[in-house]
């Protein structure tokens, strides 16, 4: 039975990085594809797991981007990005608090992560506990990161369940035996959840 929900945070409760292509597009004078692409395949991994700050990340894709604009705007805009919420997903989750432990895990910036949290502190206050990338030195698709949550929390593998858009993190899941569901919208998480026998609602 299940006892515990994972949820990520980018894309599944908050905007993620997916959102800065339009706005920094018009700062930076670049395709928001080329942003994207820049912001996701160089040094993110090190900004996520605590190797970089976020003043050098954004020094390093401007300088390699060639990009004009400076690190405070690029910063306000990264951060802009995370101010709203998914539409329903904390709606379907809130019924289930006090229920099931519910936990946040994360591949984010220490940075954003401290701003998120004070910008959706009733967001956050959601959950039981909060893990992030940084915590462990490593992401959630990497070999081992699931398991250490599992150390940390107790209980066993088939007593979690994992909400992530990604599905690397998935899979990385289901490899340390852990259910997941694939998110696309709340809708589709509330009928997942029912499916699985998690009401909003106990019977």
């Amino acid at each position: 039975m299940i006892s515990t929900i994972i949820c990520s945070l980018s894309d599944v409760l908050i905007p993620g990085l997916s959102g800065i292509q339009r706005p920094q597009a018009g700062i930076a004078r670049a395709a928001g594809d080329v942003i994207l692409e820049r912001l996701v395949v160089q040094d993110l991994h090190d900004l996520y797991v605590g190797d970089m700050t976020e003043p050098e990340f954004c020094h390093r894709l401007l300088d390699r981007a060639g990009w004009p604009a400076d690190v405070e705007h690029l910063q306000a805009n990264i951060r802009e990005q995370f101010l709203d919420v998914v539409p329903g997903t904390a709606e379907v989750l809130q019924p289930l608090a006090g229920r099931y432990r519910l936990i946040v895990l994360a591949d984010m910036a220490r940075e954003w992560a401290d701003h998120i949290c004070r910008h959706h502190a009733a967001l956050m206050n959601l959950f039981d506990r909060a893990f992030f990338s940084y915590d462990f030195k490593q992401t959630k698709a990497e070999p081992g990161t699931f398991r250490m949550v599992l150390g940390l929390l107790g209980d066993e593998p088939p007593e979690y369940l994992l909400v992530d858009s990604e599905p690397p993190n998935i899979a990385a899941a289901a490899g340390a035996g852990i259910g997941g569901i694939l998110f696309k919208n709340a809708n589709q998480l509330a009928t997942a959840l029912a499916d699985r026998g998690i009401q909003p609602h106990p019977a």
